[in-house]
């Protein structure tokens, strides 16, 4: 079985080698490309434009993109839509927002087209940290099982189908949004521990037995790790408010929506969103 693959070498390439480990027939192309950068695993077949990821395909097709923005996805989109023929599958595993995936679905569906959308839950590229959140047409998932069997580390149990068409990149918003929350609560306990100088503590090996042997070790495991502690505290959190302040603004309009009362959440939200860019 045939893959194409759309998006940045360095996210997509672990995702093509474990599909090349499992036998697929890769087929990849980075808009971005940029020579001497992070190549694509030995094996995946290299094209330089849209069109000739839509010739080499065998039909009917399926294609998976992960994009970073959501300009940059609506981008993707608007040219792949012409190329793609009925029976193809596009699998976004991409940042983007659900109402996006929704209206984009129903554009498919009158072409006789499959959007899949995936939420990556935890760490990108893919970890044995990672889960996949599937929302799309749950026949053409199953369909689909070997792909996202072989991108978790514990195959069928790494992924699941959690609804229809928007429901994994909704999932995927609030998994970022809970995620901000326990990096915020974990910055500033130890920016209280590193500040204090009589008892002084270390940082690292306490990050270290909190990661191994607290009941809270879900919500220290690679947030408070002992690489991201600093010797005032600090975690870095400023280092992802860039990423993460589209996930927090639509968290904060979905509530407002729904009149939901989210105060945990909007406090860490908001301070993500007035964090200053890195």
């Amino acid at each position: 079985m045939q893959i194409g693959m759309i998006g940045r070498e360095s996210a997509n390439a672990p995702v093509a080698k474990r599909w090349l480990q499992a036998g697929y027939q890769v087929v990849g192309f980075d808009p971005h490309h940029e020579p001497g950068k992070v190549a694509w695993p030995t094996g995946t077949t290299l094209v330089d434009r849209f069109d000739d990821l839509a010739i080499v395909l065998s039909s009917p097709r399926t294609l998976w993109m992960a994009m970073q923005s959501r300009a940059e996805t609506e981008c993707v989109y608007n040219t792949l839509l012409p190329l793609l023929g009925r029976g193809d599958t596009v699998i976004d595993a991409g940042r983007s927002y659900y109402k996006d995936t929704l209206r984009r679905a129903l554009v498919f569906s009158r072409f006789q087209y499959w959007l899949i959308d995936v939420g990556i839950c935890g760490a990108w590229p893919l970890t044995d940290g990672c889960c996949l959140a599937i929302g799309g047409d749950r026949s053409t998932v199953e369909r689909l099982s070997g792909i996202f069997d072989a991108l978790g580390a514990s195959g069928a149990q790494s992924w699941g189908w959690i609804g229809r068409e928007g429901a994994g990149h909704f999932a995927r918003m609030l998994h970022q949004a809970m995620k901000w929350a326990m990096v915020q609560v974990a910055d500033e306990g130890f920016t209280i521990l590193g500040l204090k100088a009589e008892p002084a503590v270390d940082l690292r090996q306490l990050a270290t037995l909190w990661d191994h042997g607290d009941e809270a070790r879900s919500c220290f495991l690679n947030l408070a790790a002992p690489d991201r502690v600093t010797k005032r505290g600090r975690m870095g959190a400023q280092d992802a408010a860039l990423d993460e302040a589209p996930d927090a603004r639509w968290v904060l309009e979905e509530a407002s929506e729904l009149r939901v009362g989210i105060p945990l959440l909007a406090g860490s939200l908001l301070s993500l969103l007035r964090e200053p860019s890195p």
